[in-house]
């Protein structure tokens, strides 16, 4: 459940960490059952590719069911965040995307703490996000690739945290590129200032995944006129508390 020394030098040192099979298989299961209904839950809370019109993210899955908020506070899962964070979390915000079979745009290379400074107002670096993997993933149904590293550089240069061509270049010549890819129900920390994205998938296979954004309690935003919404950046900040590692399986008994 807690991270090694090992595994926190090297998130330290590569942005991101992955560990395999978190969730079994019939928790994983749970988690796709749910996703038809978070699509349709509040249809503002979605964004939908530009070509097919299929939907390719839902923001706030954890207001939506008891299944993925059992997820976020699985001991599994909150644990390592709170050790790399160094202290208490909230659940700054959650998303499922949808890079599913033969259709899915992809999404271009950025920085994911860009758009929580500027758009959110949060204040510092100190966040992650949490990949929990709904399918397999492998090297060509539309991972996510990570610019090892990039982290350490801080926020780069960019037009609305997204990258262009020349940056991207040099960002990744320097760092090179790594595909974190495995089964189902394993878990994908990565830093809020790491440079990432993926491409669309092609494939007849589904790539879903269940995004936490831990931030640290010490870190949260104050609050400001024209927020986003709810379901876009949490205004409570109150530090989750672990469940028993069986919740999920209970939700939905």
């Amino acid at each position: 459940m807690r991270l090694t020394d090992q595994e926190i030098t090297s998130y330290r040192e590569r942005g991101y960490l992955l560990r395999s099979a978190v969730l079994s298989a019939e928790e994983v299961r749970l988690m796709r059952a749910a996703v038809p209904d978070l699509i349709t839950h509040n249809p503002e809370a979605t964004l939908a590719n530009k070509g097919n019109g299929d939907v390719r993210l839902v923001f706030g899955p954890h207001q939506a069911s008891e299944t993925y908020a059992a997820v976020m506070r699985l001991p599994r899962v909150l644990e390592p965040a709170r050790q790399l964070l160094g202290g208490d979390v909230y659940a700054h915000q959650t998303k499922v995307t949808l890079n599913t079979r033969q259709g899915n745009e992809g999404w271009v290379w950025h920085q994911d703490y860009a758009f929580w400074r500027s758009r959110d107002r949060v204040p510092g670096p100190d966040i992650l996000s949490a990949a929990v993997f709904l399918d397999d993933v492998t090297h060509v149904n539309g991972p996510l690739f990570i610019v090892p590293g990039s982290h350490r550089g801080g926020l780069l240069e960019t037009e609305d945290g997204v990258l262009d061509r020349e940056r991207i270049t040099e960002v990744c010549t320097v760092n090179g590129i790594d595909v974190p890819t495995g089964p189902a129900g394993s878990v994908l920390y990565f830093h809020g200032s790491a440079v990432h994205g993926s491409p669309g998938n092609i494939t007849p296979f589904d790539r879903r995944i269940f995004y936490i954004t831990y931030n640290a309690v010490s870190n949260a935003p104050e609050s400001f006129t024209d927020m986003p919404p709810e379901y876009v950046s949490a205004t409570d900040h109150s530090a989750l508390s672990a469940v028993d590692d069986s919740a999920l399986l209970a939700a939905t008994a």
